[in-house]
Formats: C-alpha cells, sequence, structure tokens
C-alpha cells in the first residue's frame, strides 16, 4: 500500500463525526452485519422507503440527532399492543477484575510503537488504550488465532477484515503491521459512531468490538424501552443479561414482528460485560507509566508540573 493513502480516508478536510458515523453505518450494516431486517422506523422517515431501502443519507448529515433516534428507534414504538414497560432495573453485576502483571511490551513498542502513535494520533485515540485493547485480544501475540477464526494483535474476524482490508487498500490484515492499521481504524469508527455519548464513547465502542455493533444497538434499544439514559455505559451495561434467550418476553415486546433482538440472541453476555471492564481496567494501569499521546494529555501533564 501506498504509504499514507489509508489516512485520506480520514484527513481531508476533517471529515465530520456525523459523516463518519454515516460511513460506519454504510460499511456495517450493508458489508459487515446485514441485520437490521428485523428493525422498523417509523412510517414517514425520510431515510427509508416503504420496502426498508436507505434513500437519503444526506438527511441524516444535516439531521445528526436523527442517527441515534434511527438506531434506538424499534417496533414496540409502533405496536398498539398494551404492554407493561415498567422500571426494571437489573441487579447490579459484580467481577473480579484481573491481576494486572506489566507484559513484556517492549518488543511491541519497540517494533509498532511509532505506527500505533500515528494511527491513533489521526483519529485522536489514546494510544495506550490501544495496547489496552491488544493486551485483552491477544496478549501481544501477533500470530493468535482464536477458536472463532479471529487473528493478529487486534484479533479481527476474517469477514470484517477482509471488508477492512477492501476499504484501506491494504494488501492484506495478516501481518502486525496491517492488522494494526486495520484494528485501529475499525475501532475508530466505533468511537465515532459513538461521539454524542460523551467519555462514554469508547466503553460502547469496546463493546461494539467484540460483541459486534448490531448487538449493542440492542443493548441500547433495550435500555430505551426502560427509559434508561442509553448514553452512559454504566447504566446500560446492567442490561446486557437481557440479550440472552432467559428475556425471550421482554424480546417479544421490543421486535413485535421478529420476536428477538435484530442482533441474535446473545446467551454468552458476560463477554462483553467483562471485556470492556478488563480493557478499561488495562488501560489505567499503562496510563500510569506511560506517556500520552493527545495534546489534551501533555496538557495535563504540563499542569501538574
Amino acid at each position: 500500500m501506498t504509504p499514507g493513502l489509508h489516512k485520506k480516508i480520514f484527513s481531508r478536510k476533517k471529515i465530520t463525526v456525523v459523516l463518519v458515523s454515516v460511513l460506519l453505518i454504510i460499511a456495517f450494516i450493508n458489508s459487515f452485519t446485514g441485520v437490521y431486517k428485523n428493525v422498523r422506523v417509523r412510517n414517514n422517515s425520510p431515510v427509508i422507503d416503504s420496502s426498508g431501502t436507505d434513500t437519503n443519507f444526506i438527511y441524516i448529515l444535516k439531521n445528526p440527532d436523527y442517527l441515534f433516534d434511527l438506531l434506538t428507534y424499534n417496533e414496540y414504538a409502533e405496536s398498539d399492543k398494551a404492554f407493561d414497560n415498567k422500571d426494571i432495573t437489573p441487579k447490579r453485576i459484580i467481577i473480579k477484575r484481573p491481576f494486572f502483571r506489566k507484559p513484556e511490551i517492549d518488543n511491541l513498542i519497540d517494533n509498532y510503537g511509532e505506527l500505533i502513535i500515528e494511527e491513533c494520533n489521526q483519529y485522536k485515540i489514546d494510544w495506550r488504550l490501544i495496547l489496552a485493547i491488544i493486551h485483552q485480544e491477544s496478549n501481544f501475540d501477533s500470530t493468535a488465532r482464536s477458536h472463532a477464526g479471529a487473528f493478529g494483535l487486534m484479533q479481527i474476524m476474517p469477514r470484517t477484515g477482509a471488508g477492512l482490508q477492501s476499504q484501506l487498500q491494504l494488501e492484506e490484515t495478516g501481518t502486525a503491521k496491517n492488522n494494526l492499521i486495520a484494528g485501529i481504524y475499525y475501532y475508530a469508527n466505533l468511537v465515532a459512531s459513538f461521539d454524542a455519548f460523551g467519555k462514554d464513547k469508547y466503553q460502547f465502542a469496546l463493546a461494539s468490538y467484540n460483541a459486534g455493533l448490531s448487538r449493542v444497538v440492542d443493548l441500547l434499544t433495550i435500555a430505551n424501552f426502560y427509559n434508561k439514559d442509553y448514553k452512559i455505559w454504566d447504566t446500560v451495561k446492567q442490561y446486557l443479561p437481557y440479550l440472552s434467550s432467559a428475556y425471550d418476553s421482554v424480546h417479544k415486546k421490543i421486535w413485535v414482528n421478529s420476536q428477538k433482538p435484530s442482533g441474535g440472541i446473545l446467551n454468552n453476555w458476560t463477554e462483553p460485560y467483562n471485556y470492556v471492564e478488563y480493557v478499561m481496567y488495562y488501560y489505567e494501569q499503562y496510563k500510569k507509566f506511560l506517556p500520552g499521546n493527545l495534546p489534551e494529555e501533555t496538557k495535563k501533564k504540563n499542569r501538574r508540573k
């Protein structure tokens, strides 16, 4: 790949967060997942025609607030069936944090530290958060491959890798360098799509990186169904169990036609829950002994001095 070619996607005249969000919706829904067939929107939606086909993304560009209105609006809003959506707050989930031992990351930083920082600077992502993702995903093993087929430092799934390879015009995504370029870009897109969620966008993006964007959209829908603030991760994460088959009665009330979440049933809901907790924990540990790459971090450090 020509050096810097993939950077043009984000660097040309500061593409807006809203545009990134739209590109994410196009790329992930149409190319990667295709899981929104069961999600209905208002009949007078300016971006969905009667067949459910996207027709006017310009409206989203001009009306950024509509983006998450679209994502969180589901079948129950139009159903004329009576049902009880009383406030049911699940019991707080408590997990044991992993024991943190500083891993041997010197080789990774020596070989790819500059690349990681360069990529993260483009997307305004703290490179230490990416290190935390790599720690959780592959434990810094570039040859790691999961039972599901995810590969490399960033543990990219084959189908996702193929899409990113084409989108970024990479020759492959298997080498450590290209795996990092693709994985960081993928996560940055997820972060951008949740930009309206403030600092919690990183946790929502992590959950999407692990379980898939469609599952997180379902999670937002459930939280919204119970009149919770779906922009707060600590609130929303407590509803992860509701994606499991144990809550099929809730699914039938929300997804009237399909009777199940658009992204499918997630019985192993503890995986994304723990994933976000672990990555954020590792991130806090790395912040203690590795310098940041973002200007605001540098300013904070100088103020402390």
